[in-house]
């Protein structure tokens, strides 16, 4: 993630929401409050 925010010169936090990287995403429905979720999706 902290290539991510490098790469894409990160300025505001909010915008690591759109970290989408080896199948990971981030999970509004599981994040609450100030403690975010990223989860990826099982292989197969």
């Amino acid at each position: 993630m902290c290539r991510y925010a490098i790469e894409n010169r990160i300025q505001n936090a909010e915008d690591l929401k759109g970290f989408d990287l080896a199948g990971y995403q981030y999970d509004e429905s599981l994040s609450k409050g100030d403690t975010w979720v990223f989860t990826r999706k099982e292989a197969l």
